[in-house]
C-alpha cells in the first residue's frame, strides 16, 4: 500500500466530502445576497483559493477561504465604505474614523488591514481538525465584499482605461470574468490589459493583452469556471 485512495476509500469518504464543501452554502446565499455578487462566483473562488478549509498561511500571507492577502484587504477597505467604517470602529474607535481609509496614516492603515486577515483566519489549536469552521461563515461575509469592492474597482479602472462604463463594452460574464481577475492579478495589470488590447469588449480580448507578470490572472478566472461548471 501507498497510501493512495482507492475506489472503497473514495466512495466512503465522498458524503463527506459533499458536506464540507456545502458547508457555507447558507452564508454564500445570505452574503452574496448582501453584496450583490453572484453567489456561484463567490463559492467558486472558495474552491479554487482553499478548498474550502478556512485557514490560514501568515508566512505566505494568504489567509482564509479566500486566501486573502494584505492587497485584499487594502481593496475591500478602500471600496467598501460600510465595512471600513466597521472595521475602524473596531479598531481605532469611532471619532478616529471621520477620515476616509485613503487619509488615515500608514500605521492606522496597517492596523485596518492586520485586524481584517487576523479576523479571517480561525486557526484553532483545540478544534477538531484545528480550526473553528464555525467561523468561516465571518470569512464568507468579509470574502463577498471583498468580492463586490473588486467590481467597484474594475469598473472604475474600465471607465479610466477606455473612457466607457463596462456595460457598454463587455457583457455580464466576461465583466466578472475581468473582476475575478482583478482580484487575483491588481489593478495595474487589468489596466494595462485594456490598454495594451486592440478591442477590449471581450474577455478574450482583455487577457490577450496581460502584460508579463500578470498571466496568472487568466489561469485564475479559468479555475474558477471549472469550478463552477455543471
Amino acid at each position: 500500500m501507498n497510501g493512495s485512495p482507492n475506489g472503497c476509500g473514495v466512495e466512503a469518504a465522498y458524503p463527506e466530502m459533499l458536506r464540507w464543501q456545502n458547508q457555507y452554502d447558507q452564508a454564500i446565499l445570505a452574503s452574496a445576497a448582501t453584496s450583490n455578487v453572484p453567489p456561484y462566483l463567490l463559492k467558486g473562488m472558495i474552491a479554487a483559493e482553499s478548498q474550502f478549509w478556512p485557514t490560514g498561511d501568515w508566512m505566505k500571507g494568504e489567509i482564509g477561504l479566500g486566501q486573502m492577502t494584505t492587497s485584499g484587504a487594502d481593496l475591500l477597505l478602500s471600496y467598501r465604505p460600510n465595512t471600513y467604517q466597521q472595521v475602524c470602529a473596531q479598531v481605532l474607535g469611532e471619532e478616529a474614523c471621520g477620515k476616509a481609509y485613503a487619509a488615515l496614516t500608514d500605521d492606522y492603515r496597517a492596523m485596518l488591514r492586520g485586524w481584517v486577515l487576523g479576523s479571517l483566519d480561525v486557526t484553532c489549536p483545540s478544534c477538531k481538525g484545528g480550526i473553528d469552521a464555525s467561523k468561516g461563515t465571518q470569512a464568507v461575509e468579509l470574502l463577498a465584499e471583498t468580492l463586490a469592492a473588486s467590481c467597484s474597482q474594475s469598473a472604475r479602472v474600465i471607465r479610466i482605461a477606455t473612457g466607457k462604463p463596462p456595460a457598454s463594452l463587455m457583457s455580464y460574464e466576461d465583466f466578472w470574468r475581468f473582476t475575478l481577475a482583478n482580484y487575483h492579478s491588481g489593478s495595474g495589470c487589468m489596466y494595462q490589459a485594456l490598454r495594451r488590447s486592440e478591442n477590449p469588449t471581450t474577455w478574450p480580448a482583455i487577457a490577450s493583452g496581460l502584460p508579463q507578470g500578470c498571466y496568472s490572472g487568466q489561469t485564475y478566472v479559468r479555475r474558477i469556471e471549472e469550478n463552477i461548471a455543471p
